[in-house]
Parts: structure tokens; sequence; C-alpha cells
């Protein structure tokens, strides 16, 4: 055994506490051990009073010490030679009561710290060895240490110590201010109260009174007390310390600590009090705080339920000087509701009215995880709960559980101690509660394996009807049979509320219900679904993600989201999106709700996953089917404002809007590019742009009479050329120095939706801004045939498109046969024979 003594930082000397030191016990072998009794010696300014630290390596010697000495805070390793730390904590509580006690173990496991709890551990330490530990274990001792400290400090001692503390006072009493100084004649019953220093002025003096008529200043419940005291009194009376309520000519309480030194009368017959007192009204708030903080920590570790704690939290709170209540405000996950958990009886309130989601300060205490201090004289209605002589009204957020409601009288300024008491409650509360919540979890892993027979069940039923919805979903002819259908089968389902499905419409970036189980739902129509939102709902989540999203408790988190606060509002408490995605194409999103906490759960994310998977395949399988019946392209307008697109930035050199008229993509892999320049530009200028521009090879004018055409040999470094590889057909499109603006048309068959996605994971910023669905196909004068240049091979129809940009087909030519086929690259005997074979095919349709 070794000893290690700290030194506070305040110097020894006639005016320190008579106390000399306060002793900390390590009992154990480890080396950390060591280390933390060094780093405890660093950190003897915390407490204001000498400390030593002992060590001890069994709990023999641990007992030992116990007897020889005075402990005043043990901390204890698990792992001890002759037992374990557990033994030596229900010793030092049979033998010595609420001595504070820390476990700091390396072996912890649920199953120790249950069993520590139950033993009243007051802290519970694993041993994870880095530097944070010890400072984290500095400071949980010395905040234990505080109230020992206090103690002496303040005076509590025994018999032999106030003689000498009656001493010390007597030589010093001058040097000290703000205290009262007053003399109590036992003969007449006359009082001198003095202020300052001895021998001044009078400040107030009673002649031949009555103990009942001074005993009149104090407070009614002190009486008696203070009466008994005085009659008790002789000159061979030992000095005492004396606390009592008085009050002022208002009527308010302030607390009075009183040092009383009886004496012989100067004139040799009775008794003569001489005394100090002071206001320690503001101490007293703080000392009861602490009081019902440790009534809550003792009591804690022997309840079973969040409700007992908060009728533990209620009546510790009543015993706090000048509070009023308070009231423990619980948050029900069933009902979305504050509910008056426990209050104390003296309020006096028989029905403390309920709270839901709102405006009023309770919620709002509770949601925004901040004290609310309401003035009381003018709160509204349903959050008056005390009689008229409550000025302020406070509550105080348990974090995650509830609020204290309390209130304070009209009395004088505390500052601050009243709320700061609150809160100090609160905070204890919450760390009550969790404790509770600990021991609770390790109970109820031992009823999940019951519950897990139970789940499975449901699992199975849930599976059978399942399967009636994948049924109903391959039988529909429509999409929106398919969304209609979904939502109408999975209420049907005992444990879901609402469904519905919603697909992404990037045009307006938000999501566009398709379907619902009930056809007016005020929740969808209140809540923004808007697409790349910040805390945005589960299905605006899923659109991201392409991840199933379930929240099992929608409570949790409220304070920071809308969208939870409104599904409380509407009684939902759980929640479940997912994809309906098949083949890395998003068909939509299903969302289902419950009323019930944990309504939906692992399992049931499994099996909606699943049937996510089953709604997309139907989708797609039904516009594969449609397309074989089609030939119909859908036109998309997109908008490309990414500075880094070629087309954007040579708009922006040449200072022209510029319109692609048409491309085709060469065996080189370049791409032949036909533009043409709008708005008054030079010839001269272009050219001397197009020499220097990154994206062009090579360039031809092709006209210059009303608007200036260029044919350009362009590599691939625009999106332009992306989107062919995409699947899309050019139809038109027009480049500003700002952005790029273009039509494209997608074949049906290549499904739409599946090119969106494709373009918006390659193009982040792309902007949709509509689709046209085919056209009606009109009867012309070829027969009832679609395009005349279906008579036409992919390589004819190339050959004409480029001669006709070119402007070969002008009169006079842009182009000559040869230009064209050296933009082609083929012979000009070749290119001549191509086109005309091609335009005698076209021919042959209008005559034949």
């Amino acid at each position: 055994m070794y000893n290690h003594s700290i030194h506070s930082q305040s110097e020894a000397g006639e005016n320190c506490s008579l106390i000399d030191e306060i002793n900390i016990l390590l009992v154990g072998t480890s080396p950390e051990l060591d280390e933390l009794a060094e780093s405890l010696s660093e950190e003897g300014e915390h407490i204001s009073v000498n400390a030593n630290i002992k060590t001890e390596s069994t709990i023999a010697g641990a007992t030992t010490l116990f007897e020889e000495e005075r402990i005043d805070y043990v901390v204890s390793e698990y792992e001890l030679e002759d037992g374990t730390g557990l033994d030596l904590l229900s010793w030092v509580r049979n033998e010595y009561g609420e001595v504070p006690f820390l476990m700091w173990t390396g072996s912890g496991s649920e199953e120790i710290a249950s069993k520590a709890i139950e033993h009243g551990v007051t802290e519970y330490v694993p041993k994870d060895l880095d530097a944070s530990t010890y400072t984290s274990i500095q400071e949980r001792i010395f905040d234990g240490l505080k109230p020992v400290a206090e103690q002496f400090e303040d005076g509590r001692l025994d018999d032999h110590e106030k003689r000498a503390y009656a001493d010390f006072l007597h030589e010093h009493v001058w040097d000290i201010e703000k205290l009262g100084i007053f003399e109590v004649d036992l003969n007449t019953w006359s009082l001198s109260l003095y202020e300052g220093l001895a021998e001044t002025d009078d400040l107030c003096y009673f002649r031949e009174q009555t103990l009942d008529t001074l005993a009149e200043f104090v407070h009614p419940d002190d009486r008696e007390g203070l009466k008994e005291a005085m009659m008790d009194m002789n000159p061979d009376s030992e000095p005492r310390f004396m606390n009592f309520r008085v009050l002022d000519q208002a009527s308010v309480n302030y607390y009075i600590r009183t040092y009383l030194v009886p004496m012989e009368h100067p004139d040799g017959e009775g008794t003569l009090v001489r005394g100090i007192g002071w206001d320690s009204t503001e101490k007293v708030v703080r000392e009861e705080s602490l009081a019902a903080v440790s009534k809550v920590s003792r009591a804690a570790s022997q309840s079973d339920t969040i409700g007992e704690v908060a009728h533990i939290v209620a009546d510790a709170g009543s015993d706090v000087f000048e509070l009023n209540g308070p009231f423990v405000y619980l948050y029900d996950d069933e009902t979305g509701e504050l509910y008056p958990a426990a209050y104390s009886q003296r309020t006096g309130k028989s029905k403390p009215p309920k709270f839901e989601a709102g405006e009023n300060p309770l919620w709002q205490a509770f949601k925004d995880l901040e004290s609310k201090s309401v003035d009381s004289t003018n709160q509204k209605a349903e959050i008056e709960f005390f009689s008229s002589n409550v000025r302020e009204t406070i509550i105080s957020p348990i974090d995650g559980y509830g609020v204290i409601v309390a209130g304070f009288a009209d009395s004088h300024d505390l500052d601050g101690a009243g709320e700061e008491a609150i809160e100090i409650l609160s905070s204890t509360a919450k760390t009550a509660m969790d404790q509770v919540n600990q021991i609770q979890e390790i109970r109820e892993r031992e009823e999940r394996s019951k519950k897990q027979k139970k789940k499975y069940g449901r699992l199975n039923e849930l599976n059978k009807q399942i399967r009636t919805v994948n049924q109903t979903v391959m039988d529909a002819d429509s999409h929106s049979d398919i969304n209609q259908s979904v939502c109408d089968s999975l209420v049907e389902i005992e444990q879901f509320d609402f469904a519905w499905i919603a697909e992404p419409d990037y045009a307006e970036n938000q999501l566009d219900p398709q379907a619902k189980s009930h056809p007016v739902n005020s929740y969808i129509d209140e809540i923004a679904f808007d697409i790349d939102s910040e805390n945005s709902p589960p299905a605006v989540s899923v659109v991201e993600q392409r991840e199933p999203v379930v929240d099992k408790n929608i409570a949790r988190g409220v304070q920071n989201s809308e969208w939870k606060n409104q599904a409380l509002l509407n009684e939902y408490r759980s929640i479940l999106s997912v994809p309906l995605l098949y083949d890395s194409v998003l068909h939509g999103v299903l969302t289902v709700y419950s009323k019930k906490v944990g309504g939906v759960e692992d399992m049931t994310l499994d099996t909606l996953s699943e049937l996510g998977e089953l709604i997309g395949f139907a989708h797609q399988t039904l516009s594969q089917r449609d397309a074989l019946v089609s030939d119909d392209n859908v036109d998309v307008s997109l908008t490309i404002d990414d500075e880094e697109e070629s087309f954007i930035q040579l708009a922006s050199e040449v200072g022209s809007k510029i319109e692609i008229q048409h491309i085709t993509h060469r065996s080189d892999e370049t791409h032949l590019v036909y533009v043409a320049f709008q708005g008054r530009i030079s010839v001269e200028d272009t050219v001397a742009v197009l020499e220097e521009f990154p994206l062009v090879d090579d360039f031809r004018l092709i006209s210059e009479s009303d608007t200036i055409i260029f044919e350009l040999v362009a590599h691939r470094d625009s999106s332009l050329f992306d989107l062919t590889d995409l699947g899309a057909e050019l139809v038109r499109a027009e480049a500003t120095s700002n952005n790029l603006s273009l039509v494209v048309a997608i074949p049906r068959d290549e499904g739409v939706q599946s090119f969106i996605d494709r373009v918006r994971n390659r193009y982040p910023s792309v902007s949709l801004h509509s689709q046209q669905g085919p056209k009606a196909e009109e009867e012309s004068d070829l027969g009832g045939k679609g395009s005349p240049f279906e008579v036409l091979t992919d390589r004819q129809r190339e050959i004409l498109d480029i001669a006709y940009y070119s402007g070969y087909f002008n009169y006079p030519r842009d182009s000559s046969a040869t230009e064209v086929a050296e933009s082609i690259g083929i012979s000009q005997p070749g290119f001549s024979k191509q086109c005309q074979t091609a335009v005698g095919h076209l021919l042959s349709i209008i005559y034949e």
C-alpha cells in the first residue's frame, strides 16, 4: 500500500477548513491503477480541501483500511486477488452506506454492469486505456467529492470541531463581511440586531419581548424548533449552527444560517446568546437541488420503469425551496402526446392536461431540446399549473423522454439558482431514465427469443398475403392498374394503414403520386416531396439512394424534421419506402405507413423490397409489351447548364446563339456536325474562333447567305455526342453562353424512364422540362405507311442527311459532290451512286 497526497491550491493557514484531508481509495493490481493515481495527483485544484490517495490490492486490505480511517471515495477494479469488485461494493454498501464507489473494469459486460447497478454502484466505467479514460475518471471522482468537501466547508462538524470553529469565529468575526450580528438576552427576551461591525448604531432593538413575539419573525414551520433551541440554552451549552426561515414585511421567505454562542449574562445570572447570521437562500436552493439529485440517483437503481423514475423526480423536486411542482411530463410513443406522468400533490392540481404536437411551450421545449421560461402572469390558460403567487414557469426538457414543469414564486432574485435547479434535476432524470432503459434492455433480451417466434408467424402470414398481391400485379393491364392494385391490397394487411406509389418528376423536381390506398390523405397533400431537399421524407431518400428506407419510430428525431411532425399529427408512427427497381431502372417508390410503433420491421422490409422489385419488373414488362405494338418516339426536352460543355463555350467565344442542325457519327470516332451561327457576326471572326477551339479538328464553310453555316469535324467532347450513345436521336438543339437546350427523340421500346435515369446519372445538373407522348398516327398519301425514309438503308439515310445539310441540293449548290464525299470519307463516284440510289427509292414511293 502506498499513499500520495493531493493539496488544494488554497494556502494552509488559520482560515482553512479544520478538516485536513479527503481520502480516495484505489483497489486493484493493474499498472493502469498506478497511472490513475499519478493522474489524480495532478488534479487537486478540483476540490478546496487536501486529498490523500491510498491503494490496496485486496478486499481484505480495503476493509481493514475502512476500519482504520475515513474513506470518502472508492475506485475498484473488477478482478481482485481475493474476490471481485462486486464483493467489495456489497460490503461497502452494507457497512458504510452511500460512500461513492466507481467500478473500473477491463472485463466489462452487460451482465457485470447490471449487477453493479443493482448493488448501488455510483459509476461504472469500462477500461479502454487511452488518455481520455483518465480525464473522464478524474472528472467523475472530483464531481463525487465536491459534496463531501462542501460538508467540511459548510461547518457540518462534530462537537470538538464546532468548539474550535467557534473560537475561530470569535477571533476573526470582525474581518468577515456581509454578516448580520445579533444578541439575544434570554432574561428579558430582548433582541439587538446590528449591521456591519459590532458596536455600531443599532439597526433594530426589541426590548422586553416574549419568546413567542420574537418567534413571529420566523417562518411558522420553523418556530417551534427555534423556541425549543432557545429554551434549552444556558451558559454551559455548546455553540451551535442553526438554520431557519424568516419572513420580511412582504411575507417573502429567506433562509438564514446562524452560529449561536451562549454565554453567561453580564449581570451574573441567566444567559446571553450572541451570534452571526447570513442569508443562505441561494445556497439552500442549490443544496436542496443536489439533495434531490442524490435522492433520484439512489432511488433510480431500484426502479423498474421510466414512470417510477418520474414519480421519484416529482417527489424529490418538491423539496426544493420556493419551487412549485414539479410536473413530470413523458412522451407517449403511441399517442404522440406529452402526458403528466407524475407531480407533487402539494400543487393542488387534480388533472393536469395533456399536450399534443403544436406551438405550446411544453412541446416546443421537448422538440427544440431547450428550456423555456414563461411569465406566469401572461401565460395562456393551457399552461396554468400553479396558483397566483407563481411568478415564472420553467419548462426543462428531459432529452428524449419528456419535460419537467416547475414554478417559482415572486420572491427574491436567486441569480438563476431556480432555473439551474430544474435543469440539474432534468439532467439527473435523463441519466436515471437512461439507467432504467439499460436495465430494461438487458431484461428485454430474454424476451426476444419468445417474440421471435411470433414474428416468424406474422411473417408467414404476411408472405401469404403478399403472394396474393403478386398475382394481382401480374394480372394488371396498365401501369395505373398495377399501382392501384398494390396500394389497395397492402392496406388489407393488418399492419399497414396507408400506402401510396409515386414517380419522380424530374421536370418539376418532385415526386408525383400515381396511386393511393385512400383518395384523400392530408399528410400527402401537406408535405412537400421535393427531390434533393434536405431532411427529406423516406420516399424522396429512396429516389436519391435507390435503397429501402425504414423508420420504426417516427417520433424519434421529430425535433429536427417537419415531415415527422406532420406524420405524428396524422397518427402515423412508422414508415417504410422501397424502390420499384428492376434492371437498374427506377419505376417509382412504394411507401407504406403504420399507426403502430414498430409496425414495419426488418422482415417486413425484406418482403416489401422483393415486392418492389416485382412491381418494377411488371412495369418494365408492360412497357416492353406496349413497345411491340407501337413504333412511336417520345420527345424529351432537356437543358444542360454545365459550363464545361463545349457548345456552350463555343457560343460564348463566338458571341452568338448556335443552332446544331445535324450530327453524324463517323467511323474514325469523330462527328460531322452542321451548325448555324445566328446574329450579326462575321465569317472571319467565326473562323478565327474555330481555328483555336479544342472541340474542332477541322471545319468548312457551307453557307454565308442568310445564316452562317459551318460543317465541323469534332471529336468526342460534348454531351450531345454522349446522348446518342444513350439511345437518343437529336431533334433540335441550341446553345447559348449560358446553357444547351435540346430536344431528343427516344424510341418507346428503349424505355423513356430508363433513358432519363441514365442521363441523370451521367449529368447530375441536367434539367428535364417536358416529355411529349406519341403523336396520333395520320393517314397520308404514302398509302398509310409511316416515314418515307423507312425504304432507305442506314447508310443511304446518312448520305442524304449529310448532302442535305451541307447544301448539296441547294441552287446554286453550297457544296459540290467532291466536298460532300470528302466529308463522308468516300470517293466522289461512290457518293454520287449512293445519293442517286437513295433519291430513286424515295421517288418510287411517290410514283408507285
